[in-house]
């Protein structure tokens, strides 16, 4: 092993407290974590769920985490002004780092395909270089931040402008596939965005000065710019699902937009975050232990409380199949953590309540492994995406210890 390989190596360890399985790939490096993720406690997620952790470390930073309907995670360890600071992908038990360079690699997203995107720091924490991984390959689409994308590649980023008044400006771009559109210029301090598969874009926009700052939520849909009906003037944290959901955080309440008058969901939440059901993480301050702690709301308006702890629990992700990626700081020990909340893997593949003869036939599917994945079931290349619930003793594939496990549950009645 070079000194470098070994720094390296050493170096993740560090980060991740984690035994170091093996190097695959100039660009991807492979850990092993089926026996460093652990379970977390005094947390309660609904039937069916459970919680692991996939980080746990004293980096400055770890970014918000943001996940896939294949169960992906993608997020970055380290000061994003730092060339420490590096992107790392959560998949299926393994963690493997994504970027290994001399530059500050940080804030990543990744659609159901696997395309991630980040940001390359140049400027500390406001301005960098937006770039696309796909297939392996890296592509720099030129200055920007804090990308988003959707599930057809198409992403939204800032571009800071220099500060005048009291704040920095930064306009809103977005790259629809052929080339990049500016959707705003000028005095404006657009951030906080999200795009939709219908390349719908939300985000806030705030004006600094003169205090108090106030802001608006806007809708960039069909060409148009449209500001959102949001009932504080001081409305922020706007996410958008394929349903056209809007929901944002204001005076502490969560307001849910379908189209007409904005619904109250909760009168005491911040930052929520929306799937494609309708379902919603998002956050709520507990006097009793001065924290934040994360709750649930599903779609048909149930409320879960799915952290109870001495955490300082933050922003995060949700996908379709209701699981939760957030970030977490541990306020005793003032390490940082990245929690998931996932489906327990039972055998069922559609999740009806039973494990029968529909999910005998996913698992057969699933059985014929990789191969059949890449060519059937839509998701990141070498992912086992739908795949994942029936590799239900979570060693990467779905195999003859599986079967084994799902004849125990099968019950075709």
């Amino acid at each position: 092993m070079t000194p470098e390989r070994y720094l390296l190596t050493l170096r993740l360890v560090l980060h991740h407290g984690r035994e170091l399985r093996r190097i695959v790939q100039p660009l991807f490096l492979v850990v092993n974590m089926a026996a460093a993720i652990c379970e977390v406690a005094r947390a309660s997620p609904p039937e069916g769920y459970e919680f692991i952790e996939i980080y746990v470390g004293y980096a400055d930073v770890v970014s918000t985490p943001r996940m896939n309907d294949c169960g992906q995670v993608v997020y970055s360890v380290g000061d994003y002004a730092s060339p420490d600071s590096e992107v790392f992908l959560y998949d299926n038990g393994v963690i493997s780092q994504i970027t290994r360079n001399s530059v500050p690699d940080a804030y990543p997203d990744i659609n159901d395909d696997g395309l991630m995107a980040w940001m390359v720091c140049s400027d500390g924490r406001l301005e960098g270089e937006v770039v696309y991984l796909e297939n392996g390959r890296i592509t720099n689409l030129g200055a920007g931040g804090f990308p988003r994308i959707n599930g057809l590649g198409h992403g939204a980023w800032w571009r800071v402008r220099p500060p005048q008044d009291c704040a920095p400006y930064r306009t809103l771009h977005f790259y629809d596939g052929d080339g990049i559109i500016k959707l705003t210029r000028g005095k404006v301090n657009d951030q906080g965005f999200v795009v939709n598969d219908d390349d719908d874009i939300v985000w806030t926009r705030r004006w600094f000065c003169p205090e108090p700052w106030t802001s608006q939520i806007l809708l960039y849909r069909d060409g148009q710019i449209v500001r959102l009906p949001a009932s504080s003037p001081q409305s922020q944290m706007p996410s958008i699902n394929n349903l056209g959901q809007v929901a944002w955080t204001g005076d502490n309440r969560i307001e849910l937009w379908d189209g007409d008058k904005p619904e109250v969901v909760t009168d005491w939440g911040r930052n929520p975050y929306l799937n494609n059901r309708g379902d919603m993480y998002f956050l709520r301050f507990h006097d009793h232990n001065r924290t934040w702690q994360g709750w649930l709301r599903t779609a048909d308006g149930r409320f879960y409380q799915i952290t109870d702890d001495p955490f300082w629990n933050a922003d995060g992700d949700i996908n379709d199949d209701m699981e939760i990626c957030w970030n977490s700081l541990d306020l005793n020990s003032r390490e940082r953590r990245i929690r998931y909340m996932r489906r327990i893997r039972s055998g069922e593949a559609d999740f009806a309540g039973d494990v029968d003869l529909k999910d005998y036939a996913a698992l057969a599917g699933c059985l014929t492994g990789p191969e059949w994945v890449e060519r059937e079931n839509p998701g990141p290349q070498e992912s086992l995406c739908r795949c994942r619930f029936l590799d239900i003793d979570h060693d990467g594939d779905v195999d003859l210890a599986d079967v084994a496990l799902f004849q125990n549950a099968f019950d075709p009645d």
